[in-house]
């Protein structure tokens, strides 16, 4: 049967997800900052001693891809689990997880592996899903105006460990802070968070969801297609991986942009990315909560979108640093609202048994968008670093002219 751990949807019902998914992503993301230079530091011999230079970037690049690509097979994997087991131990597989690839990558840099590096690599991104088992979770305690704000808290979650993850990495990392840091402290510094998390888990969180049905005739292929067809979902899966598409291809393209365009130093390329994360998190906190207790979810995404495209135009057209600080503020509003909407869209269709699968799939969609505009701002920016952001608004003008097919499936109950 399924449990509720009581009718209230406030903060103190969020809250144990929300220490979740913040321990989780940052224990993964502490060790970004160090990642690229023990793979490219020849005393290291990760990739073997002699080794070129060409092959130690092939090498990189395959390392760098490996986490996301596992992550996009593995969400909707987990979250069609915990239909089936429970939110519960599904997190804490995923934790476990984290805490078997950080400990790999130890072992990795201390037996100078590859091959363990790689795998770590694999089992921390397929079991990075957390975070569509704690909306899952969500789905389950909360309904209508409040699923959407607690959406909303949980992408802050993921926000700030996004953010902070790198920040607390570069920290660990540096001997000129603490004598004793070295590039292998963050990696413990991710297994003690991992710890953190599992202590968290066991003491704070209640099972929220048990598999009404015992009909095991039921996969995670035919489930799938039971989700697009049955449910009705395509075009709200679809217009959410368009704005994907757009909201990606922007926030990924701005170091090159600061980097090329404006010159801007590593330090505040860093800065900035953390300026419109912070600004995020804010809307997603406030802004959401605001807005869907006054209006209906639908009659937001249209001036949403206009506001997004209206403001990368404005960003392409008059191109100064200062400018990319203003229009970040409404792109960061826009990106909030839609998010959360169109999370809450899909879920309000989607029964209490397939709620783990649609959030691993929409975290797939997410994965594979962020893939594809890694690779597409690069391209783009060979003739100028500015090109993303009107490509970005293109997408965003796409996903105005779609979201109609979508609020028709979404009315249609």
């Amino acid at each position: 049967m399924r449990q509720v751990p009581g009718s209230s949807t406030s903060f103190r019902s969020v809250f144990p997800f929300f220490c979740i998914i913040i321990l989780d992503i940052l224990s993964i993301n502490v060790v970004t900052p160090i990642l690229a230079p023990l793979v490219n530091d020849p005393s290291a011999h990760v990739l073997g001693a002699h080794s070129s230079v060409e092959s130690r970037h092939i090498v990189y690049g395959l390392i760098q891809a490996l986490s996301p690509l596992c992550y996009m097979l593995g969400a909707p994997i987990l979250g069609y689990l915990s239909d089936r087991v429970g939110r519960r131990k599904i997190l804490l597989f995923c934790i476990g997880g984290s805490f078997v690839g950080l400990l790999a990558y130890i072992l990795s840099f201390n037996f100078n592996s590859l091959l363990i590096l790689l795998f770590g690599r694999v089992i921390v991104g397929f079991t990075s899903g957390s975070l569509a088992v704690a909306q899952s979770a969500i789905a389950d305690i909360s309904k209508g105006a409040a699923k959407a704000k607690n959406i909303g808290l949980i992408a802050v979650a993921m926000t700030i460990g996004l953010i902070a993850g790198p920040l607390l990495g570069g920290v660990l990392s540096d001997p000129s802070v603490v004598s004793w840091f070295t590039n292998s402290t963050p990696f413990y510094a991710g297994i003690v968070l991992s710890v953190a998390n599992l202590i968290i888990l066991l003491t704070m969180l209640d099972e929220t969801h048990m598999l009404v049905s015992t009909d095991k005739s039921h996969g995670l292929l035919r489930d799938f297609w039971r989700l697009l067809t049955q449910y009705n979902l395509q075009y709200i899966l679809l217009s959410f991986f368009v704005f994907e598409l757009g909201w990606s291809l922007y926030f990924q393209s701005l170091a090159l942009l600061l980097a090329q365009h404006f010159h801007l130093a590593n330090k505040m390329i860093g800065v900035f990315s953390s300026y419109v994360g912070l600004v995020l998190s804010l809307f997603l906190l406030y802004g959401v909560r605001v807005v869907v207790n006054r209006f209906e979810l639908v009659k937001i995404v249209k001036p949403s979108y206009l506001l997004g495209i209206i403001v990368l135009l404005i960003g392409f057209f008059f191109n100064t640093m200062t400018m990319q600080w203003l229009i970040a503020i409404p792109i960061s509003l826009m990106v909030a609202f839609c998010y959360t909407i169109f999370i809450t869209m899909g879920s309000d269709k989607v029964d209490s048994n397939m709620q783990g699968l649609y959030m691993g799939v929409t975290d797939g969609l997410l994965s594979l968008a962020f893939a594809i505009t890694a690779f597409l701002g690069s391209v783009l920016a060979i003739k100028s670093a500015i090109v993303p952001e009107l490509v970005a608004a293109g997408f965003f003008a796409f996903g105005l002219l779609l979201f109609p097919l979508a609020q028709r499936q979404y009315q249609q109950g």
